[in-house]
Order: C-alpha cells, then sequence, then structure tokens
C-alpha cells in the first residue's frame, strides 16, 4: 500500500477560480464549414446556445454532433435522406404483405385441388411469373355504358366495335386460330345495350354464346330493360335476354329450342323411369361423367339489311357463384355433353363467353377451353398454362383470371391430362 501524501501535497488544493473568464467567441454562422458534413448539410436548432466547455481554463465551443454515416442502418439512411419513414414503410410493407398473402392463398388453393403439396415449387413459379409480368396502362380503356365502367379497363386494340360504339368485349382469339373466342361482360339490360350486343354476335358469326352468370347474378342486377318488355317475371327473376323474343329496332331474336341438362332420367330397381336432379354433378347416379347443371336456349336472329338468318346458341351454366373456381374436369364434361345433344364441335367453332365482368368465370373457361384445343390438336406440349392465362390478361384485361381459385383449378386439370404449367416446360414438335 501506497504512504499516505503530506497534508501541504498540491493534490489537495482546490481550482484556481476563474472570477473574470474570458469572453465566449461569436457563434458560426450557418453556412460555415463547420457545419458540413460529406455532402449532407446539417442546419443547427436556432433556439438553444452552442455549447461550450472549458479546457485548460479556455473556453472551447463544442462541435455540432454529427450523424454517423459509418450507421448504414436503414433508419439512418432513411433520416439522412429526409424519408417519410412511417408512409414508406406503409406503402413498401403494404404491397409485400398482399403480394405474400396472394401466393400463400394460391399455394393453399392448388393443395386443396391437387391433394398434396408437392407442386408448392412448379406453383410458386407460376404464381411469381404471372405477377412478374408488366403491362402498360396506356393499352389498355374503360368502356362507356358498361358495368364496372370506372373500374374496369380493357385492351384497347382488341375492343369490339358495334358500328362506332366500343363494347366491353374483346378478341381473345389464339394466334393463327381459324375460330373466334371473344371475352365479353353481361350485357346490360336497356335496349340501346342489346341491340350493340346482338349485332356483335350477328355480325362476328358466333355459334354458341355460355353465359356464366348465375341465377342469383341475375336476380340481383338492378339495371332494368324498360317498360317495352316489361315481363310478368321481370322483377321476381331478373331478365334473360338468351331466353327472351326480342325486337331491337334494327335485330331481331326468336327462340327455336330449349334443353335442360339440371335433370336426367333413370330407372329404378322396378324398371321405372324417374327424373332425378343432376346437383351440379353431385348426385350418386351422375357416373363418371359428371357435368355442371345448365340449360341451353336455340334462337335465330335476323338483321335488316341482311338476307340471312343465323343460328345461335346460348348455354346457361347458371350455378357457378361469382369470385369462384369451378371443377375443371367438370366444366370439360359439361362443355362435351352439350356438344353431342346440339351436334356442334365446341373446340372448332366461333364463341362469345361471359360471366358479369367477363373476367374471372369467363378466364377459366377460356383457359379451359385453350387446353381442350391443345389436346385435341395432339400438340398439348406445346402451350403452357402461364402462356395461356398471360395471353389471356394481355388480350383482355391485366385482372383476367385473378382468383386462385379459378388458377387452382386449371392447374390440377393441367397435371391431370400432362399440359406444361409453365413456359420453361414447353416443348415445341
Amino acid at each position: 500500500m501506497l504512504p499516505k501524501l503530506p497534508a501541504g501535497s498540491p493534490i489537495y488544493k482546490s481550482s484556481t477560480r476563474i472570477d473574470n473568464p474570458l469572453p465566449l467567441p461569436p457563434k458560426p454562422s450557418a453556412n460555415s464549414p463547420i457545419y458540413k458534413l460529406s455532402n449532407t448539410t446539417y442546419s443547427p436548432p436556432t433556439d438553444f446556445p452552442s455549447k461550450r466547455r472549458i479546457v485548460n481554463n479556455k473556453p472551447h465551443l463544442l462541435q455540432p454532433q454529427r450523424i454517423n454515416t459509418e450507421n448504414n442502418s436503414l433508419l439512418s439512411r432513411r433520416q439522412i435522406n429526409n424519408t417519410n419513414i412511417s408512409n414508406f414503410n406503409f406503402s413498401h410493407s403494404n404491397k409485400e404483405v398482399r403480394l405474400h398473402n396472394a401466393r400463400d392463398n394460391f399455394l393453399v388453393a392448388v393443395k386443396k385441388c391437387t391433394g398434396t403439396d408437392k407442386y408448392n415449387e412448379k406453383a410458386k413459379i407460376l404464381f411469381n411469373n404471372l405477377n412478374g409480368l408488366k403491362y402498360s396502362s396506356a393499352d389498355y380503356q374503360s368502356v362507356e355504358n358498361s358495368r364496372y365502367s370506372k373500374q374496369l379497363t380493357y385492351r384497347t386494340d382488341t375492343l369490339i366495335k358495334s358500328g362506332d360504339v366500343s363494347l366491353p368485349a374483346n378478341d381473345v382469339s389464339s394466334y393463327n386460330s381459324p375460330n373466334m373466342t371473344i371475352a365479353s361482360q353481361y350485357p346490360l339490360n336497356n335496349k340501346e345495350s342489346l341491340k350493340n350486343y346482338f349485332n356483335m354476335l350477328f355480325d362476328n358469326d358466333i355459334n354458341t354464346v355460355y353465359v356464366l352468370a348465375s341465377k342469383d347474378d341475375i336476380k340481383k342486377d338492378l339495371s332494368k330493360l324498360g317498360a317495352e318488355y316489361n315481363k310478368s317475371n321481370f322483377e321476381k327473376e331478373g331478365f334473360k335476354y338468351f331466353r327472351e323474343d326480342l325486337d331491337l329496332d334494327n335485330i331481331n331474336s326468336r327462340h327455336i329450342q330449349k334443353w335442360d341438362f339440371s335433370k336426367f332420367k333413370i330407372k329404378d330397381k322396378n324398371g321405372m323411369v324417374k327424373v332425378v336432379e343432376n346437383k351440379n354433378g353431385e348426385n350418386e347416379f351422375s357416373g363418371n361423367e359428371r357435368h355442371l347443371d345448365c340449360k341451353a336456349y336455340s334462337r335465330f336472329l335476323t338483321k335488316k339489311g341482311s338476307n340471312e338468318k343465323k343460328k345461335i346458341n346460348f348455354v346457361h351454366i347458371f350455378d357457378w357463384k361469382d369470385h369462384t373456381g369451378i371443377d375443371a374436369t367438370k366444366l370439360k364434361n359439361t362443355i362435351n355433353v352439350i356438344g353431342d345433344k346440339l351436334k356442334i364441335n365446341p373446340t372448332k367453332e366461333n364463341i362469345a363467353v361471359h360471366c358479369l365482368a367477363g373476367l374471372g368465370r369467363t378466364g377459366e373457361f377460356i383457359a379451359l377451353m385453350e387446353m381442350m384445343k391443345a389436346e385435341q390438336s395432339g400438340n398439348k406440349e406445346g402451350k403452357s398454362l402461364e402462356s395461356i392465362i398471360s395471353d389471356l390478361r394481355e388480350k383482355r384485361s391485366f385482372r383476367a383470371l385473378y382468383q386462385p381459385e379459378q388458377i387452382a383449378e386449371l392447374f390440377k386439370y393441367a397435371i391431370d391430362n400432362n399440359i406444361s404449367l409453365l413456359n420453361d416446360d414447353i416443348k415445341i414438335k
């Protein structure tokens, strides 16, 4: 232990008091170099005096505290660049969260349809590829006097016109296809819209129209046709344009024949014939070729200035709920059952398809039809589900086929029928 120092040691002397300290130096101007930090200008607060300390009996101005540029954290970079952190986080993270949730929902839908998660990697790639596509808003436009005219836009250069009027309908036919495919909205229930719609069907030689709007959709439709078509059941059921005799100025529609595919006949144990409900293909008597409930109506169209009378079939698949997917194999069976009964070849004729907006259910139907065509051509490895969906979005609307359940049903169908899922899987013959 060190010996204690004597009482007179200098260490016991108190510091000398400065009664008259030197005057403080003037405050540097705002553009003084001391305030410079790299390329960033730092402005000290003006309502607080600069801090000083005494060193060796002399006052010294403290340097302003610098922002730590060595700290490369996201927070410090945003502070230096004056980023509105709360707004940045909200917009950026919201987009990421929505995308992540959409991908998860799609994977869940695929697993539900296929009964396994072994296709997860393919499903992720398909989702990422489709959502990575870029579309120019300049290529799409809204359509006046149509449903959702303020919310939806459609591809401009494939829009179909009736005279000078653009309709909410697009030519989405495959490249080099000999047949035409139109994706459309359900026409508004007014005379002008129906006249333009029927003229479109007549002028483009449409053979069959597939109506996918459900009975409930039509009942809830608030648009009214007018007093001249005020049928007794108009208010109760909604107006089904495809089953009514219509006189629309220059074009007329007349009924020929009707078929009901929502019921079928069977023989019981005693050999008695009875009629049973199809139940959208869920009846145990349906067998392996299960199909959806639907009705078909054949009609004659005549147009002023034309001597031709055209027969058009209207097929109403009436129990497919909006924003949902439908079993693609049942849908294929439905198309084939109708083809057999009406003596038509569904994949080799001009068709028009619509639900309400003509995006979701219409998209699933047309995408399935394209896969059916690929199967019949013997070149199903030359087309992929990815190419079909991206082509439809390009030609119709970039919002087409965005319900995960609808794409998942098509995904399962492609797997079950050995159709390529991705463009990278395509094999050109």
